[in-house]
């Protein structure tokens, strides 16, 4: 494996059974990784082409003999950058995923809301509007102290919804003046944005044979919601 830091060039080898372990602790919990230790050792400046990928292909694609060799090396080119932009996403989504999950864990969040569509709703944009609107009317009714921690997820069908990890719920909430209880506050405000009729906010989760589930760990809640943060990647 090679790195280049400020122009230098290193070379990293793995060293045999020595592990890294980082241990990360928060309200209870405890979550315990490892991965092996890498010595680096410099090699010297790093070469031109390493530095200047952009430049390095734009030269090599020049130098094609023909138009068709051109394209060729067009395309190879293309593929490189879509495989590192890939790998950047996935890195990147892997991140959001861990710190979902230790959010949850450090916040203590304690129930489960899950935002619905009636109709087949497509577009992952309009569902982080109408989101981002139901969050905002939510904090109206109950205040600042709701918080959570939310992912996306793309049905079967191919309709978008949102699980979200909060507090608990109180018992009663003011909705438009009237006193109404909490749990059926989450469905008026999410109709009021997507349509009378069109969704619901459901508390609890879904087993793996598609029934409902309403009590679920934290750490099961954590997992539950932060693992689909990279099934909405793939």
């Amino acid at each position: 494996m090679e790195r280049i830091i400020d122009g230098v060039l290193y070379q990293g080898q793995t060293v045999p059974d020595a592990w890294d372990v980082r241990i990360w602790e928060a309200n209870g919990h405890r979550e315990i990784s490892a991965r092996q230790q890498v010595t680096w050792e410099e090699v010297g400046p790093a070469p031109a082409h390493m530095l200047n990928v952009a430049d390095s292909w734009a030269v090599y694609i020049a130098a094609a003999d023909t138009p068709q060799e051109r394209d060729i090396r067009i395309a190879m080119y293309h593929a490189e950058q879509e495989e590192k932009d890939l790998k950047n996403r996935k890195r990147a989504a892997q991140r959001a995923k861990t710190t979902c999950r230790r959010v949850i864990k450090a916040e203590g969040f304690d129930e489960l809301l899950t935002l619905t569509y009636r109709e087949n709703q497509l577009d992952r944009e309009l569902c982080k509007k109408h989101f981002k609107e139901w969050v905002r009317r939510m904090k109206r009714s109950l205040g600042d102290a709701f918080r959570y921690c939310a992912s996306f997820e793309r049905q079967e069908r191919g309709s978008m919804h949102v699980h979200l990890a909060t507090h608990k719920l109180p018992k009663m909430a003011m909705y438009k003046g009237v006193k109404i209880k909490a749990w059926e506050l989450g469905t008026k405000v999410w109709r009021s944005i997507v349509g009378d009729n069109n969704g619901l906010c459901f508390v609890g989760g879904r087993t793996k044979n598609g029934g409902y589930r309403r009590n679920m760990s934290i750490g099961k809640m954590a997992a539950y919601v932060s693992k689909y943060i990279l099934k909405d990647f793939e």
